[in-house]
């Protein structure tokens, strides 16, 4: 589930790294990445496609296997995967961004959005901020779980809309814990179109893929070309359709409406590898010299956006506005996992090496622990770095291990970000 892979992947630093390395070893990489997607660690996964980008410069990608089981078609650079939550990295900024430019305020009430235009309000939305929703301190349950979406979730052709995604809403939450949570993220997508009055397609062209020349990453439902993406095959948690391992959707009878778009703004990407790590870099990879206090405006969000952006929102939670915050206090990672209807995605930028580290595979492993593209991150970066040693992608479901707080754990120290140009998303 989208909701179980918050912290698959994430890194927590205990090693001493080496410098970053000034030549890209392609033949280590490629080694890597094939040795990594042949292991029993990733058996169900047919493909897997990894980017690493540096101050929007694609420093390597490489990509392996086929779309499908049983298939001769092979992955390519161009193939896309359903980014997952990586997307919610997507809705965060151009959440800031509207908040930047006045249209909306971080700490107002919910529902003064929703119920603008004939909108419909929310169960205890009069008390939960746009931030809360943010950084999953709402106290909203996650769709997922509930009955009138499981019926319709692997129906290819049912046209969703986002009403009945918040129908899975019946009660004011108590806010305050950190509780992930898809709904969430749906709440903003609908935000942000009430607050701007343009659509979420229109605000990612005009906030991210357009300045950033983004073509093979999409958010409006239906737009990417069927043929182009790879087969997802998911082994269900067991509460969910009895654990069983499905392909959730048939590639040749379309593209289902619940696999990214505008309705499931938690999720709303659909992309290649590549322009997922050019988006990570031009977020939060190409600010230069934080000094644990300030940021320099980016290419996305301007220094202050990032400085909350990267702060978490909840002790312990590892979490700041729709980002991971992964630290010993020393080195640093920023990022998203995500999976979703059999993909799964890591998006890690590395403070230590300056890198933004993009993995994708067509295989989503259930509950039962790390999904492959987890297991693609490690092996990656792991040749990357010269054989230093990266931890094993992390089991926990929440992030207990991240220490203090950014700004209070970084002002011992400056972190190398860039800045320079423009990027992309999961679930």
């Amino acid at each position: 589930m989208k909701n179980q892979l918050l912290l698959v992947g994430a890194l927590t630093f205990g090693a001493t790294f080496s410098s970053v390395r000034a030549d890209i070893d392609a033949a280590a990489l490629q080694a890597a990445l094939d040795q990594s997607l042949a292991s029993a660690e990733n058996a169900g996964a047919t493909g897997g496609a990894v980017a690493i980008v540096r101050d929007g410069e694609v420093l390597w990608h490489g990509q392996r296997g086929v779309i499908s089981r049983g298939s001769a078609a092979r992955i390519e650079a161009s193939t896309l995967f359903a980014y997952g939550s990586v997307g919610k990295m997507v809705t965060a900024t151009l959440v800031l961004q509207a908040a930047e430019r006045g249209e909306l305020s971080l700490e107002a009430p919910i529902n003064d959005y929703l119920a603008r235009d004939g909108g419909a309000s929310v169960p205890g939305g009069d008390a939960v901020t746009v931030r809360q929703l943010l950084n999953h301190t709402s106290g909203y349950p996650t769709y997922e779980y509930d009955p009138g979406v499981q019926a319709k979730l692997f129906d290819q052709d049912h046209a969703w809309t986002r009403a009945e995604v918040l129908a899975s809403i019946t009660a004011a939450p108590a806010p305050g814990s950190f509780v992930y949570s898809g709904n969430n993220y749906v709440l903003l997508g609908e935000i942000l179109e009430r607050a701007t009055g343009r659509t979420y397609g229109q605000l990612y062209q005009s906030g991210i893929a357009g300045p950033l020349g983004l073509t093979r990453s999409f958010v409006d439902s239906g737009s990417a070309p069927r043929e182009a993406f790879a087969q997802g095959v998911w082994k269900l948690p067991p509460e969910l359709m009895e654990g069983t391992e499905i392909a959730a959707f048939d590639l040749t009878a379309g593209v289902p409406t619940s696999l990214y778009g505008e309705v499931f703004a938690d999720s709303a990407v659909a992309g290649n590898a590549v322009d997922g790590a050019l988006f990570l870099d031009a977020l939060v990879g190409r600010a230069n010299e934080f000094d644990g206090v300030t940021i320099p405006d980016g290419v996305l969000l301007t220094g202050s956006s990032l400085v909350d952006m990267l702060t978490p929102g909840a002790s312990d939670s590892g979490y700041g506005l729709g980002i991971n915050v992964d630290t010993d206090g020393v080195n640093f990672a920023f990022g998203h996992p995500g999976g979703w209807l059999g993909y799964s995605a890591e998006a890690f930028y590395f403070s230590q090496w300056d890198i933004s580290v993009v993995t994708l595979a067509n295989y989503q492993n259930g509950s039962a622990g790390p999904h492959p593209a987890s297991f693609l991150l490690r092996d990656v970066v792991g040749a990357y770095a010269a054989g230093a040693a990266i931890p094993e992608p992390a089991t926990a479901v929440g992030l207990a291990a991240v220490t203090a707080l950014l700004v209070a754990a970084s002002r011992r120290r400056h972190i190398r970000f860039q800045a320079a140009l423009p990027w992309t998303a999961a679930r």
